[in-house]
């Protein structure tokens, strides 16, 4: 495992911050809802006239993402949507700082402000729409500090696979394909024990794997027990869950063409990133001693491709997911040699 590396010098910090203001201040400036926000403001103006989501306003989301819409408007007041894009603003600073600790942790300084620069500099791709607080937005937080918890494990450890679990319970609970973030958290405890990396054993690998499931199930078993003291837990599962047939699968000509429409304006708007990461994922020798993070950040971009796909309707702001995985791996082509521990 790499141990951080270099100093990070106040003006890197300034340029990350510069970049998210500058690209995120139409939405600030814009005091109106974007696109989905008015749905969740629904819902959460519901709640807090003492009403309950899924019963008294109907929407398909997880629970926790109108919690956060309910949590604004209570302290900022309803409509409030300079609160809600403010928020948005420090969601994804807090994002990429986790970002920079990742990139940091795998490679050195100068490669966690990168690929912090580049989530913060592609995530408002193309539309305006990007700049909502959406739940795509919401989720990438916990999901990537599930990724650096599970990293700063020593071999042995509970607390840490529990944790990332949990993380990946709130990120589900934010949007439902953060739930598929379980997938690249097991590669990596597994790949990790298997080639005993960072002195961790078989045995670690698989206890890390099985702990990260109990993790993310006592965050939704704990929710699902709040939902049923509210008598709305069968209203929850219908809309959360069951209620998202998929009209056009990848058996139906729509799914591909609507794939390689929006697809296509995905990979120019983000070709950097995307050559990038072919290329680190092709040279091996940046990843000597450090298999078990390839492997687990590969397994990130597969699981991403595999949510932003899940409902066929490839919505631009769907594809947010991918920006974690393709801004730490492009990142390794500008990282040194392994600093390894």
């Amino acid at each position: 495992m790499t141990r951080p590396s270099g100093r990070v010098k106040p003006g890197w910090l300034l340029g990350i911050v510069a970049v998210v203001l500058l690209t995120r201040l139409p939405a600030v400036l814009h005091r109106r809802a974007i696109d989905d926000e008015v749905y969740y403001a629904v819902v959460a103006n519901e709640m807090l006239h003492g009403g309950l989501p899924y019963r008294d306003a109907v929407d398909r989301k997880p629970p926790l993402l109108y919690a956060v819409y309910w949590a604004v408007f209570r302290v900022a007041g309803f409509p409030n949507w300079v609160a809600v894009h403010l928020l948005a603003v420090a969601w994804t600073l807090a994002t990429m700082g986790v970002l920079f600790l990742l990139g940091r942790r795998l490679f050195d300084a100068r490669a966690g402000v990168l690929a912090a620069l580049l989530y913060g500099a592609f995530q408002p791709i193309l539309t305006l729409s990007n700049l909502a607080f959406s739940g795509e937005l919401l989720m990438n937080l916990p999901l990537a500090a599930a990724v650096l918890v599970l990293l700063w494990a020593e071999s042995g450890a509970r607390r840490e696979p529990l944790l990332a679990g949990a993380l990946v319970g709130l990120a589900f609970l934010l949007k439902q394909p953060a739930g598929i973030g379980l997938l690249p958290l097991g590669v990596y405890a597994l790949s990790r024990g298997h080639r005993r990396s960072g002195g961790w054993s078989v045995r670690d690998g698989w206890q890390a794997a099985v702990l990260v499931g109990v993790g993310f199930a006592a965050v939704l078993g704990l929710t699902a027990a709040v939902l049923a003291s509210h008598g709305i837990l069968a209203e929850a599962w219908y809309w959360v869950v069951r209620d998202h047939d998929v009209p056009h699968g990848p058996l139906d000509a729509v799914f591909w063409q609507r794939l390689e429409m929006r697809g296509g304006l995905f990979l120019l708007c983000t070709g950097p990133l995307v050559l990038g990461t072919w290329e680190t994922l092709t040279a091996r020798e940046r990843w000597i001693d450090r298999e078990p993070e390839r492997e687990a950040l590969l397994a990130l971009v597969l699981a991403s491709l595999v949510g932003t796909a899940a409902s066929g309707r490839f919505f631009l702001h769907y594809f947010l997911q991918l920006l974690l995985p393709l801004a730490l791996l492009a990142v390794a082509l500008t990282a040194g040699a392994p600093a390894l521990a």
